[in-house]
């Protein structure tokens, strides 16, 4: 639609990369999480879960922008690892919550994915999360 391209083309890349130093507090969350036994240790800095290493990269990217802004490959790469991150971190989720398609976190399911606060955070955050780096990567052309 129009609205939408106009929406679409009026993003801001910095606003982009800015968005994703949510990551950091949300790799401290799953630490926390963890340490609580709600969320297995896989979901964590120490197992598979790089937000803690997208979310500095972020924020370096959003602090040093004018100078990386140039190299568009670089900030290509920063999406594509966060995109990356996600998609494991997405895999890690669905396979780690209790129930019959549990194949990781035997020992230390993924409660917190069945209780409120936190069950935004595989759903809404995340999915917000991918949207904006897919946005961020696509070709923007204004034809």
């Amino acid at each position: 639609t129009p609205r939408g391209k106009r929406l679409f083309l009026g993003l801001n890349q910095k606003n982009l990369i800015l968005l994703q130093t949510i990551r950091i507090p949300m790799g401290v969350l799953f630490l926390l999480l963890s340490k609580d036994r709600q969320a297995p240790m896989e979901m964590t800095i120490l197992g598979l879960n790089f937000d803690l290493i997208i979310g500095a990269l972020a924020l370096f990217a959003y602090l040093f922008y004018q100078r990386i802004a140039l190299n568009r490959k670089l900030v290509h790469s920063l999406h594509i690892l966060g995109l990356i991150s996600m998609l494991v971190q997405m895999t890690l989720s669905f396979f780690s919550v209790a129930g019959p398609h549990q194949r990781m976190g035997i020992t230390q399911p993924f409660y917190a994915a069945t209780h409120f606060p936190f069950s935004l955070t595989p759903t809404v955050l995340f999915g917000f999360l991918f949207v904006a780096h897919l946005l961020a990567i696509a070709p923007k052309s204004k034809s």
